[in-house]
């Protein structure tokens, strides 16, 4: 009888244990950001720099570290003060709009992290972190492992600007979209966590892991969000519009001969397609490998589900991803997904 009851609770426990793994830690620094505009108002650039840091940056001082310095603490205070005097005046002209987004973060984001997290219930989220922060405009949202725990960060800031100011990147058209733009990121997470994508020191001058990690990303927010179109799925309306057939078939002869240059070469090249910085004068719209990843995951789909793509190593989704930009790249007619 006392094995009996030992092996329930034992089974109990476990079972408790991971029902509890699958939930990430939240934070929001809500609370931080309307004392920082209470306290703030009306005061000189270093009393603003200094309520900053008391009401804001105190509460995640390592995250503010890698944010704004790159984890370089000699570089903090310049740093800082100079994204201050850029940001500190819209962040106080539009308080009551990036508050709004904070509460968005609660009531639309929150949930979709949730549900995506069930379905993952083998990854383990003691280690995520979801944070809703003011980002001084850096990211609307990104994954950082910073000294060895997983932040999947949302700058409250960065997509009120986006909601008020669309074209502020000249040649795109910004889009918000609170569940899409979490699902997202929050499936880099997962994405690390289940598989080899999450170790060692990936480079960008891989160049083929953004291709599937990005469009990985887009499709597995786009089954976690019914109905979303591509102008929701890649956030920005002109890479939807040129996301066609035939842009897939001269895009990606243009990213197999990219992956071929040395390493600076193709580290140029990362930025023309997934960056906002560059890429327009190439491709006809930033980002263009964004379009490509997501058609990428939509062929694997055909074979794989979207567990085994997740999971999938980085040797064979480098594998899929060539062959498939190859047959992309064909001329006849191979650029649909």
């Amino acid at each position: 009888m006392i094995k009996k009851f030992t092996f329930i609770s034992i089974l109990l426990i476990c079972q408790f244990a991971q029902a509890q793994s699958t939930s990430p830690e939240y934070r929001s620094l809500s609370e931080g950001f309307r004392k920082f505009i209470t306290d703030g108002t009306n005061l000189s650039l270093d009393e603003q720099i200094n309520a900053w840091i008391k009401d804001v940056e105190s509460l995640a001082p390592e995250v503010y570290l890698h944010i704004i310095a790159g984890d370089d603490q000699t570089k903090l205070d310049s740093e800082r003060r100079s994204l201050a005097q850029k940001w500190f005046p819209l962040l106080f002209a539009n308080s009551a709009e990036i508050q709004r987004q904070f509460d968005l973060f609660e009531t639309q984001g929150k949930p979709i992290i949730d549900q995506l997290a069930a379905s993952y219930p083998e990854a383990n989220l003691s280690a995520v972190t979801v944070m809703a922060i003011p980002s001084l405009n850096k990211f609307n949202g990104q994954v950082k492992k910073i000294h060895g725990h997983v932040y999947a960060m949302f700058g409250m800031d960065m997509i009120a600007l986006i909601g008020q100011k669309p074209d502020l990147r000249p040649g795109a058209l910004l889009v918000n979209n609170m569940p899409v733009l979490m699902s997202h990121e929050f499936t880099h997470a997962i994405h690390y966590i289940l598989s080899d994508f999450g170790s060692g020191d990936p480079s960008t001058a891989s160049f083929w892991g953004p291709l599937w990690d990005e469009g990985l990303a887009q499709v597995n927010s786009q089954l976690l969000n019914p109905g979303s179109d591509l102008t929701n799925i890649f956030m920005e309306k002109v890479l939807a519009a040129k996301c066609t057939p035939e842009n897939i078939q001269a895009w990606a002869k243009s990213y197999i001969e990219d992956s071929k240059g040395n390493e600076q070469q193709v580290e140029t090249a990362y930025g023309t397609w997934f960056m906002l910085s560059s890429g327009l004068t190439e491709h006809g719209a930033y980002r263009a490998g964004y379009c490509l990843g997501y058609n990428v995951i939509l062929s694997a789909l055909r074979t794989y589900s979207m567990k085994e793509i997740i999971k999938m190593s980085r040797a064979d989704a480098y594998r899929i991803g060539q062959e498939t930009l190859a047959k992309f790249a064909s001329p006849n007619g191979g650029s649909k997904p």
